[in-house]
C-alpha cells in the first residue's frame, strides 16, 4: 500500500506540472499578438532612413546638410509609419540665394519609403492617426489617414501639399 501512495503522489505532482505548463502555453498564446505587433514597428536609425531614402527614390538632398528627427508612429488603418522631419538648407554663400526645404517622411515597416509633404514647420505632435501641426482655425493643419491611407493631398497653413517622393 505504501507503494500506491507513493505512485498517486507522484501522480499528482505530474498532473500539477502539465497544468502549470497548460497555463504557461495559454498565456505565451494570448500575448503572442502583442509581440507580433510590436515586431511590425522596427524603428529605425537615421543611417538606415538615408540608405533607404537612397535606394527608393526619395529626390531631396541627403548630404551633410540633410538633417532628419524622429516624430513618431502614424497608423493608417492596418499600415503603420514611422515619421520622419526632413530639413535641408545649403550653406549660406555671400551675394547668393538660400536654399532651403523642409519635409514631413512616412516609412512602412522600416524599410519602405512611402512618400513625404513639403511642409513649412515642424508638426506638434502625433495622434493615433494624424500629423498635427498647429492648433486648427479655418485650416485643418494635419495630415490625417483616409481609409486609403495617407492622403494624395493635404492643405497645411493654407497651402496644399502633395505626397510624393
Amino acid at each position: 500500500m505504501q507503494c500506491s501512495a507513493l505512485w498517486g503522489a507522484t501522480d499528482a505532482k505530474v498532473v500539477g506540472m502539465k497544468i502549470g505548463s497548460a497555463r504557461w502555453f495559454i498565456l505565451l498564446t494570448a500575448l503572442a499578438p502583442i509581440i507580433v505587433i510590436a515586431a511590425k514597428d522596427p524603428s529605425i536609425s537615421v543611417n538606415q532612413l538615408k540608405d533607404v531614402l537612397s535606394k527608393q527614390g526619395f529626390t531631396g538632398m541627403l548630404n551633410d546638410e540633410a538633417h532628419f528627427s524622429k516624430i513618431g508612429f502614424l497608423t493608417c488603418g492596418v499600415d503603420r509609419y514611422q515619421v520622419f522631419c526632413y530639413e535641408w538648407s545649403e550653406s549660406h554663400q555671400p551675394s547668393l540665394a538660400i536654399h532651403a526645404q523642409y519635409r514631413v517622411l512616412f516609412v512602412e515597416n522600416g524599410s519602405k519609403y512611402v512618400g513625404s509633404y513639403v511642409v513649412q514647420d515642424h508638426p506638434k505632435k502625433i495622434s493615433h492617426d494624424a500629423v498635427i501641426f498647429r492648433p486648427a482655425g479655418r485650416d485643418s493643419n494635419e495630415i490625417k489617414c483616409g481609409a486609403n491611407g495617407l492622403p494624395g493631398k493635404v492643405f497645411l497653413n493654407g497651402t496644399e501639399s502633395e505626397l510624393f517622393k
